[in-house]
């Protein structure tokens, strides 16, 4: 019995943790957040399928709402960046001077001094 629980919590949470250090390194902390809850549904699913534990009503329904609301946060942050991309860009400034250098793209503005009466 104690094994099984031991085996449980070491394959779920070396699961998720690595998913959620990948997803620190590709897409910030908040997506860590997110994946979080999944996991508990890593532990229900990891059980019933390793182990041969009974999967309730419960829990199939707990993982359902986890996973909504992981798409959720996950549409709304896509829909977020799709609207930081639509604004202007700083490569589109007039000002901007752009030129390629170690196969790199290095974009340059002028920016004008404040005025003398600004505060």
């Amino acid at each position: 019995m104690h094994f099984r629980v031991w085996l449980q919590g070491i394959f779920a949470s070396g699961i998720a943790l690595v998913i959620m250090a990948w997803c620190v390194k590709q897409r910030g902390p908040l997506f860590v957040s997110v994946f979080s809850p999944l996991m508990l549904l890593m532990v229900a699913v990891l059980s019933s399928l390793l182990l041969g534990e009974k999967l309730h009503l419960g829990t199939a329904l707990g993982a359902v709402l986890i996973v909504m609301g992981l798409y959720a946060v996950l549409w709304g942050k896509g829909r977020e960046a799709a609207a930081e991309a639509a604004k202007v860009r700083v490569s589109d400034h007039p000002a901007a001077t752009t030129e390629v250098k170690d196969n790199k793209q290095h974009v340059s503005v002028v920016v004008p001094p404040p005025a003398a009466n600004s505060v």
